[in-house]
This record gives structure tokens, sequence and C-alpha cells, in this order.
């Protein structure tokens, strides 16, 4: 899972705010996390390269969006692959966005999902399907897929303009809360998402 927006002030166990994350901070003591780490740059695009081609952030442009350098980079999707993986990528949002898609095809993920993929029923915010959909969509492909395999996915709840479904609980903040706020919905979802996927 790539979370969108995430903050280490937003995580009580770097030293934030104690009250944003709460259950990612249940899913800290059973898991492994590393405490110095940092975003290889500040956009979608970047951190696709940086994810998945362990390619850091340039200063002004996405390697991405440029497919004639993009190329030749490495990427876990294609080791993976040739050790007989199923993969996929999934994202409630536009894969147009800084070229993500043809960034994905190009390294052969067996199944690409996005916004467009969805049931048009589903509710949806300004940039797409909300994070609890996208989970219950991940689990459905996930019950039916073939082992060994490497499934991504790509949250966008706490993602600017933070239209999630759920009525502000926090009330601080100031013009960041809406973000807080919906970075304690995404942690919600994401913890009931790892709950339902022990079942």
């Amino acid at each position: 899972m790539i979370l969108e927006g995430w903050s280490g002030d937003l995580i009580k166990s770097l030293e934030g705010y104690d009250d944003v994350t709460p259950n990612f901070e249940k899913l800290i003591k059973d898991g492994v996390f590393f405490e110095n780490i940092y975003a290889s740059g500040s956009l979608s695009d970047q951190g696709m390269a940086a994810v998945f081609s362990a390619f850091p952030a340039q200063p002004s442009v996405s390697i991405i969006s440029q497919p004639n350098k993009y190329n030749q980079l490495p990427c876990i999707n294609t080791e993976l692959k040739e050790k007989n993986y199923t993969t996929s990528f999934m994202f409630g949002g536009q894969l147009s966005y800084g070229n993500i898609r043809a960034y994905m095809y190009f390294n052969g993920f067996d199944k690409i999902v996005e916004g467009k993929d969805f049931d048009s029923n589903i509710p949806c915010g300004k940039l797409g399907v909300h994070d609890e959909y996208l989970y219950q969509r991940q689990l459905k492909e996930l019950s039916n897929e073939k082992q060994p395999f490497f499934a991504a996915m790509f949250t966008l709840s706490s993602h600017s303009p933070f239209d999630m479904p759920m009525k502000e609980k926090l009330t601080w903040g100031g013009d960041e809360n809406g973000y807080i706020n919906s970075v304690l919905y995404a942690d919600q979802k994401l913890y009931e998402f790892i709950e339902n996927d022990k079942k």
C-alpha cells in the first residue's frame, strides 16, 4: 500500500500527534517500522519511480514522464514476474496523471485498475474512489488471485481536496484541518482493510 500524503508529523511513534493515526500505531506493533525514511519527492509520479524503481526524485521533472529514460530503470515488478508472481496495481483515481499508467504498463503489471474501472454507483470524491471502496475492491480481487502474487495499491483520500466520506472529528489544525481529518479517515480504513484481509 502506498499511502497518499502521509506525514511523520501525524504518527505518534515518530513524535507526532497522537490522535490522527491511532490504528497505524496498532499496526506498528505487528510489523516492521522504519523510523528514518523520507519521501523521495513531493508528487505522486515521483513517488512511483521511487517505490517501484528505487529512483530518487529529480528537482524539476519526473522520470516517468520521459519514456526514453524510464525504460532504462529497473522495476520490482519485473523481478517478481521472473519468479512467476502475478502482479497488479490499483488506484481509485486517474492514472493519466504524471504518466503513471504508461509507466505501469511498460513495466508489465498483469492487471492495472484505476478509477474508471470501478462501478459507477460507488461514491467518489473529486479525485476518485474513496479509500474504503478501493480496499473493498482489493479484497475481492485478492480472493481470486493465484499464489504467489504482488499486489500494489495507491490510496487517494488523504490528497487535497480531502473530501472523504466522514464527518470531521478533529477540530484542531487551522488551515490543515481537512488534511488532518482525511488522514484520520485513511488510518481507520487502512486498519479495517488489514483486519478484513486477515480473515
